[in-house]
């Protein structure tokens, strides 16, 4: 009995013994998965501020795209980043990115369908089907259309007959007018996958009272970088319209409220955005996809320049580019945006 008790005392301490090995066990095996979470943890905590600053670093560069031409209207090719000077509200700034290559582009179109005639909505569509046909692989392109019931936006080209179709009854009922088109497109255009971003405007210039003015339109196309080019139809007294969107077949006059003024404000939108704008616009497809064949090539002809600001101030800035050491270039003419907006808030739509 004795014996047996030794023997049940003695299994007890080695159970015990191994009970104590078991938690030790435990316990550094816990310890060893808070180590590896702590670990974890603070990579991923360090991989947050490192995204962190790649966040902020990519919102103080700013994209600048630069058409050179020389005193014959030629293109010019072939310059690198040392013949650039920017001078940022008079400071010079060191170009931190350069890019003189053939990238890709996103193009947003707002056609402005009030008023409009079949020939001339046919033509519209025509010519953009066919310049939608020669665009790369990695352009993209939108169709923001809008007339007096409302807008319809396309990530295609639609031909005649699918576009009269959708404006009977559009999607949305705003936006219908002009500025307000337009800077609903530049949300849109926004969240594009390319740097180059152009929208082009096909309109006879005319705005029918949006909520938003030519100055708002004109602050929001500065901050999402893009090129605004547009293509204005110029009426005349003797010309009808029928309403496409209505099977009537009535004739109405041409709208006769798009001033001067209006064609002013546009023509400064799109200037100011380093962009232009094609005055007389012909009711010829082939004569429009032209013209949109040559706003392509200026947006494909530019050199890109990126530089870093100083601070998000939320403050207009003046930009100025120049070139050295070019021969001749005295009298080449250079085209970009004039300025831009240090944000200190992301852009809400």
């Amino acid at each position: 009995m004795k014996q047996t008790n030794e023997w049940l005392s003695h299994r007890a301490v080695l159970t015990s013994s191994a009970n104590m090995k078991n938690c030790e066990k435990q316990v550094c095996g816990a310890a060893y998965v808070l180590l590896i979470a702590f670990v974890f943890l603070a990579g991923m905590k360090i991989n947050a501020q490192n995204d962190t600053e790649k966040i902020r670093v990519d919102t103080n560069l700013v994209l600048i795209n630069v058409l050179v031409r020389d005193k014959d209207g030629q293109f010019v090719r072939g310059l690198t980043s040392r013949q650039f000077e920017v001078l940022d509200d008079d400071a010079k700034r060191p170009i931190e990115s350069f890019s003189a290559e053939n990238a890709p582009i996103s193009f947003g179109i707002i056609y402005d369908m009030h008023p409009t005639t079949e020939d001339r909505t046919r033509s519209v569509i025509e010519s953009l089907r066919q310049f939608k046909s020669v665009l790369g692989s990695e352009d993209d392109i939108f169709l923001a259309a809008f007339n007096m019931r409302g807008e319809q936006t396309f990530d295609f080209i639609p031909t005649f007959e699918q576009l009269e179709k959708h404006m009977a009854d559009p999607d949305k009922r705003e936006p219908y007018t002009l500025y307000d088109a337009v800077y609903f497109a530049s949300d849109h255009i926004q969240s594009s996958r390319n740097r180059k971003r152009v929208l082009l405007i096909i309109s006879d210039s005319a705005d029918h009272h949006s909520r938003h003015t030519i100055s708002e339109v004109r602050e929001r196309i500065d901050n999402i970088q893009a090129e605004v080019y547009a293509v204005v139809f110029d009426e005349k007294d003797d010309l009808k319209y029928s309403d496409i969107t209505r099977r009537s077949g009535e004739l109405h006059p041409f709208s006769t409220d798009a001033s001067a003024l209006d064609r002013a404000a546009i023509q400064d939108l799109s200037l100011k955005s380093g962009g232009g704008t094609y005055f007389g616009g012909s009711q010829n497809a082939f004569r429009l996809f032209t013209t949109y064949k040559e706003i392509a090539g200026e947006m494909r002809s530019t050199y890109t320049i990126g530089f870093y600001t100083d601070a998000m101030d939320d403050r207009r800035h003046n930009i100025r580019i120049q070139l050295n050491g070019v021969k001749g270039s005295k009298g080449f003419e250079l085209t970009y945006r004039m300025s831009y907006k240090n944000r200190t808030e992301p852009i809400n739509p």
